[in-house]
């Protein structure tokens, strides 16, 4: 999983005043030193570093425990991941 850009609905979004609990970002190891990877973190953001291509199901299961939603913004070219990260989702 990884990114380089990440926009939130409003600026306000991850303003402690707001509704959200807690937004979890996984993140590529590869992509774990990337500005916009630290952006997210100055905000609150808890980055977990994920390899997908390497993670196992269990794994993947775990990182999913205990949220409510997931927002899948994979590569075009390694959508072949989003099937077992999609199953993990749903088993967690």
């Amino acid at each position: 999983m990884g990114f380089t850009d990440i926009r939130f609905p409003s600026p306000g979004a991850l303003d402690s005043e707001n509704d959200l609990q807690r937004i979890i970002a996984a993140v590529r190891p590869s992509s774990s030193e990337k500005p916009a990877v630290a952006a997210l973190r100055t905000r609150g953001v808890d980055v977990h570093l994920v390899d997908l291509a390497s993670a196992t199901f269990a794994e993947l299961v775990n990182e999913f425990r205990g949220v409510d939603a997931v927002v899948s913004a994979i590569y075009p070219a390694e959508l072949q991941l989003q099937k077992p990260l999609a199953k993990a989702a749903k088993e967690a």
